[in-house]
C-alpha cells in the first residue's frame, strides 16, 4: 500500500520551528543587549578612573592658582603699605623742619622776655598738635589696617573652604559612581547621576565664590570710618594751632604796646 503523509502532523512540526527560531534570536538578543550593557559600563568605569586622575589635576591646578594670587594679593598689599608709610614719613620730616625753621625767625624776632616765654609757650601748644594729630591718624591707619586684614582673610578662609567643599563633593560624587560600577547600575543612570553631581559641586562653588568677593564692598565702611576719624585729628589740630597762633600774635602785640609806652615815658 502507498504511504500518505499525515500533512496535519507535518504542518505542525513545520509551524514549531519558527517559533522556536524565533524564540532562540530573541533569546540571543536579549544576551547581547545585556553583553552590550556590561561592556559600555565596564568601559564607562574604565574611563571614570582616567576622568579622575584629570579632575584630580584640574582641582590641584586650581588650588596652586588661588594660593598664587593669594600670595600677590599679600604682597601688592604690603608694598603699597609700605610705600605710603615711607610717603607719610617724608611729609613729617618736612613738617617738622618747617616747624623748626619757623620757630628760630620768631625767636629772632623775640626781643623782650615776655615775647620770648610766649614763643616757648607757642612752640610747646604746637608739638603737642602736632603729636595728638599724629597719634590720633596712627590709630586711624592701624585699626583701617586691621579691619582690611581681617576682612582679607575671612575672604581667603571662605574661598578656600568653598574649594574644600567642592573638591569633597567631586569626590564623593566619583566614589558613589565607582561603587555603583561593581552593584549592577546601567551606565546611562551612572552618567547622569555622576555629571548632575559634579554640575552641582561646581554651581555651588561658583556662587560661593561670587558672594565672597561682594565682601570688599564691606571695607567702605572702614574706609568712612578712617576718613571720619582723620577729618577730626585735622580739625582738632587746626582749632588748637589757630587759638596757639592768635594767643603768639596777642602776646607780641601786647609786649610791643607795652615797650613803645615805656619807651614814650622816657
Amino acid at each position: 500500500s502507498i504511504l500518505v503523509p499525515n500533512l496535519s502532523v507535518a504542518s505542525a512540526i513545520t509551524n514549531t520551528r519558527p517559533e522556536r527560531n524565533a524564540t532562540k534570536t530573541e533569546a540571543e538578543r536579549e544576551d547581547a543587549k545585556e553583553k552590550a550593557k556590561t561592556e559600555q559600563t565596564a568601559q564607562f568605569c574604565k574611563r571614570l578612573e582616567q576622568a579622575t586622575s584629570k579632575m584630580v589635576s584640574e582641582a590641584e591646578t586650581l588650588r596652586t592658582r588661588w594660593n598664587s594670587t593669594k600670595t600677590e594679593k599679600k604682597s601688592e598689599i604690603s608694598e603699597n603699605r609700605e610705600k605710603r608709610g615711607d610717603k607719610l614719613g617724608e611729609v613729617r620730616e618736612a613738617g617738622d623742619d618747617r616747624r623748626e625753621n619757623h620757630y628760630k625767625k620768631l625767636e629772632e624776632r623775640a626781643t623782650t622776655d615776655a615775647q620770648k616765654t610766649a614763643i616757648v609757650k607757642f612752640k610747646s601748644t604746637m608739638e603737642t598738635a602736632v603729636r595728638t594729630r599724629r597719634t590720633a591718624i596712627d590709630t586711624a591707619l592701624r585699626t583701617y589696617k586691621a579691619g582690611v586684614d581681617a576682612l582679607l582673610k575671612k575672604r581667603q578662609d571662605d574661598t578656600q573652604s568653598a574649594l574644600t567643599k567642592m573638591r569633597t563633593s567631586i569626590k564623593t560624587s566619583v566614589d558613589k559612581a565607582k561603587a555603583d560600577c561593581t552593584s549592577g547600575v546601567s551606565v546611562e543612570t551612572l552618567r547622569t547621576t555622576l555629571r548632575a553631581s559634579i554640575d552641582t559641586a561646581r554651581t555651588t562653588y561658583k556662587q560661593s565664590v561670587s558672594t565672597i568677593e561682594k565682601v570688599k564692598d564691606v571695607s567702605q565702611a572702614s574706609r568712612d570710618a578712617r576718613k571720619a576719624e582723620i577729618d577730626k585729628a585735622q580739625a582738632d589740630f587746626k582749632t588748637a594751632t589757630t587759638k596757639a597762633v592768635a594767643n603768639l600774635k596777642a602776646a607780641f602785640t601786647s609786649s610791643t604796646a607795652t615797650s613803645t609806652g615805656t619807651s614814650t615815658n622816657q
